[in-house]
């Protein structure tokens, strides 16, 4: 029996994830995050973020090489079956697809992974560095 649940904010990470990750390169952090915000105009937390490569390794739809990710063959079929809805009805439709349930007591900042992707310090690093990029090129 798995001891992860999949989440509708992991399905919102790995979309953040496969579209950073268009040069098949692994996706780096302060892209995925900008991503994620241009997605759902939300910074994922450390939380989110962490719970969600872990569930999401567990699910078998990224895979961790070192220190980076990599969408598997089965998270891009995923992905591609759905490709031509908008992102959001995207989310929904690999929700339905998975069975993911809309979980009622989801606190965006409690870690649940039982292991960490992304030290605290690093992930900060690099929400900083896309807020501070974002603010100079949109933000005058």
């Amino acid at each position: 029996m798995n001891t992860y649940q999949l989440t509708f904010q992991d399905m919102w990470l790995l979309q953040a994830i496969h579209v950073s990750d268009f040069s098949g390169q692994a996706a780096e952090l302060e892209r995925i995050i900008g991503i994620a915000d241009g997605l759902d105009h939300a910074i994922p937390t450390f939380a989110e973020f962490n719970n969600a490569i872990y569930n999401l390794r567990q699910a078998g739809l990224l895979v961790q090489n070192g220190g980076s990710l990599r969408m598997t063959g089965s998270a891009n079929t995923l992905l591609e079956k759905f490709a031509a809805l908008p992102y959001p009805k995207q989310r929904e439709a690999i929700r339905l697809q998975l069975r993911i349930d809309l979980l009622k007591d989801y606190d965006p900042d409690v870690l649940t992974a039982p292991e960490v992707f992304m030290p605290h310090d690093l992930y900060s690093d690099a929400v900083q560095a896309y807020t501070r990029r974002y603010m100079q090129r949109y933000v005058h």
